[in-house]
Formats: structure tokens, C-alpha cells, sequence
């Protein structure tokens, strides 16, 4: 868990989300694995501009290139980011969000989202966000 400020005015960008990147980065690290090890994530999309951004943070697409990965996993089918449809498509239930996201990913590791079933979900992480984006959580899931 990672909080970078009190207020979206504590010196970061409006175009990163650097509490995503560092949570990111630390949880990763802790599990010995890098982004390209993750088969699927549940990325906090709010608002419809924050999956690509969180893409971009978590390390999962390259700098400026979130939407564009999020746009051929779409195309390809790929259910390894938001196989749920994240939380705008589960309702965005405040307070229950972050468990959800978790409950899903553990369902993808262990092979029994049903559906939602992304095709290589042995590793799959989870990212929270509060507070207009200064605090965020992320956490690795494995099987």
C-alpha cells in the first residue's frame, strides 16, 4: 500500500497514477515476479480513463500505451485485465470493492471464474485505489 499525498495536488500528474505505480512495484517485487508474470488483474476503473492509466502503472502496458494494450485485448478476446468487467461493470459497490476485486482474482488463480476465465491466471493482481488516486493497494495473487 502505497500513499503518495494527501491531495491530488501533492505533486504528482494528472496523466500517471504514481501511488498505483509504486504499490505496484513493491507487491511485485515482494512476490519475486515482474508484470509480465501477470495473467490476470483487476485494475480499479472508476472512471473509464483509470484502466488504461492503471495498465500504464502497474507495469502491465508500456508509458502512453494503456489504452492501446487495453484496446487489443478487447480485439483479441483477453480477459487479463478486468475479466469481471471491473468495477464500473460490477456496480462499483464503495467499501466492498477491493474485496470483490480480490475474490475475483483468487477465483482466476485457482481456476474457477467460469466465464470470466482468463487463459493464464496463475499469477494475477490486484489493484485498489482511494482518495482520487493518492493512496492505492495492490496485491499479488498466485496459484
Amino acid at each position: 500500500q502505497k500513499t503518495v499525498g494527501a491531495s491530488m495536488r501533492s505533486g504528482g500528474s494528472f496523466s500517471e497514477i504514481g501511488s498505483a505505480a509504486s504499490a505496484a512495484a513493491d507487491a511485485l517485487g515482494m512476490a519475486g515476479v515482474s508484470a509480465d508474470h501477470v495473467g490476470v488483474a483487476e485494475l480499479h476503473d472508476a472512471f473509464a480513463v483509470l484502466e488504461p492509466m492503471a495498465l500504464e502503472a502497474v507495469g502491465m502496458a508500456g508509458r502512453g500505451r494503456g489504452a492501446q494494450a487495453l484496446a487489443e485485448m478487447h480485439s483479441t478476446g483477453s480477459r487479463r485485465s478486468n475479466p469481471r468487467g471491473g468495477i464500473l461493470g460490477s456496480g462499483h459497490a464503495l467499501g466492498a470493492t477491493g474485496i470483490a476485486q480480490a475474490a475475483e482474482v483468487a477465483r482466476q488463480v485457482t481456476g474457477t471464474a467460469g466465464p470470466t476465465q482468463a487463459d493464464a491466471a496463475d499469477i494475477g493482481l490486484v489493484h485498489n485505489m482511494a482518495a482520487a488516486a493518492t493512496s492505492s493497494t495492490a496485491i499479488v495473487l498466485r496459484r
